[in-house]
C-alpha cells in the first residue's frame, strides 16, 4: 500500500491545483486498478481541490468510483462550507473538530443533521464522528 499526499503552497490558483490533483488522480487510479494495490490520497485544505463549484470531471470520478481503483481518500479542510457536497456524501467517515464559523456549521447541518451544531461547542482536540455509509469509498473527511 502507498499513502500519497498532496499539497500545495497557499496562493497557488485553483485551476492550478485541480489540473495537478486531477492528473496524479488519473495515474494513480489506473495503477491501483490494474495492480490491485490500494493507495491513499491524502488531500490538505480540501476546498483547493473540491470546491462547491467548478469540480473538475476527474476529482468527481475520484470521488464516486475511486474504491475501484482501490483508493482510499482522507481529506481536511477548516471551511466545510466551501467543498463540494460529493465529497461528504461520498465519505464513509466524517470528523469534525470546533468550527466557528456559522456558514460552515448550517452546511454540516444540511448533510449530518442536529450533530453540527455541537461543533461549536468542542474543546480543542475533540471531535465529533460521524458515520456516513456503509460501504462507501473509504473517504475520510476531517474539520
Amino acid at each position: 500500500a502507498y499513502t500519497i499526499v498532496i499539497q500545495f503552497s497557499y496562493g497557488e490558483g485553483s485551476e492550478a491545483i485541480q489540473n495537478l490533483a486531477s492528473q496524479i488522480s488519473s495515474v494513480v487510479y489506473r495503477t491501483g486498478k490494474e495492480s490491485q494495490l490500494y493507495t491513499c490520497l491524502i488531500f490538505e485544505e480540501a476546498q483547493f481541490y473540491f470546491p462547491t463549484y467548478n469540480l473538475s470531471p476527474e476529482l468527481f470520478s475520484l470521488l464516486t468510483i475511486g474504491r475501484h481503483g482501490y483508493l482510499n481518500i482522507i481529506a481536511n479542510t477548516q471551511r466545510p462550507a466551501q467543498i463540494h457536497k460529493t465529497l461528504i456524501s461520498q465519505s464513509a467517515d466524517v470528523y469534525i473538530g470546533k468550527l466557528f464559523e456559522m456558514n460552515d456549521i448550517k452546511y454540516l447541518y444540511s448533510t449530518i443533521g442536529e450533530d453540527a451544531l455541537e461543533a461549536k461547542n468542542l474543546q480543542s482536540g475533540e471531535f465529533i464522528h460521524y458515520k456516513i455509509v456503509e460501504g462507501a469509498t473509504e473517504i475520510i473527511c476531517v474539520f
